[in-house]
């Protein structure tokens, strides 16, 4: 029988799908905590960068979570050569986010790729935290709502987060 390590191939997918063996386990506190940190910085990062996400459905989801500077979407129709040629006219830098399924790791790797040669700082670092931070319980951008809202109702009983905005 194979051990669970084996099975499983790249360091992202063994910690994806094996969370234990690269992060040590999280307190539910500890996890909110740093959820919080990860969505201000995305907060933050949005102000300055757009934030390029796969859907419209993703665009709502940050929306819910306070994200109020620009969001752009690649799945409109544009081949990615043109989405990134659009980007690299009016940004400097942008925000990476999309799925932390197989086909949101391949766009964002090939879209990082096309961005970068022209010139343009692309941030994957949140997308990264966040993948890491969901532990296999969300896999869509789309979910973040969800997965606060999980994170709030095991740390404060009695908070109904699904209620309302993301606190400013």
């Amino acid at each position: 029988m194979l051990d669970a390590p084996r099975m499983a191939t790249g360091s992202f997918r063994r910690s994806f799908l094996y969370p234990g063996l690269h992060m040590k386990a999280m307190r539910d506190d500890e996890r909110l905590e740093a959820l919080l940190r990860v969505l201000d910085d995305l907060v933050e990062a949005s102000r300055s960068s757009p934030v390029l996400v796969e859907g419209d459905r993703d665009v709502v989801a940050l929306r819910s979570l306070g994200v109020e500077g620009e969001v752009l979407v690649i799945n409109r129709g544009v081949s990615l050569v043109q989405l990134a040629d659009e980007v690299a006219r009016h940004h400097r830098a942008v925000v990476l986010l999309t799925d932390w399924d197989r086909k949101g790791g391949i766009l964002a790797r090939r879209l990082r790729e096309l961005l970068e040669i022209l010139s343009v700082r692309v941030d994957i670092d949140i997308r990264r935290r966040l993948a890491r931070l969901s532990h296999g319980e969300v896999r869509t951008v789309e979910a973040l709502p969800a997965l606060y809202s999980n994170a709030v109702r095991r740390t404060v009983p009695g908070i109904r987060p699904d209620r309302g905005a993301w606190p400013k």
